[in-house]
């Protein structure tokens, strides 16, 4: 089963995995489709914090204050 890295930061890690403004590193399986979108839609449709505070499963977007970095490389969602 392949799995990817999740780290939370500043005050989203203490809302949404309790952890110190430092952060947490969560080690997640990968969706079956293997996409960031996919990966996301199921955090958003397992936590209602994940929705309220990071993405909107609806408008498939990020809320605008969060940062998603993939490989060092800052990912927009907005679009596709």
């Amino acid at each position: 089963m392949n799995t990817v890295q999740l780290e939370y930061y500043s005050w989203l890690a203490k809302e949404l995995v309790g952890a110190g403004e430092k952060g947490k590193k969560v080690i997640l399986p990968l969706p079956a489709d293997g996409t960031v979108r996919g990966l996301l839609a199921g955090l958003a449709a397992d936590s209602e914090k994940f929705r309220e505070l990071v993405y909107d499963p609806a408008g498939r977007r990020l809320k605008e204050y969060a940062t998603l970095i993939l490989n060092g490389r800052t990912i927009e969602l907005a679009g596709g």
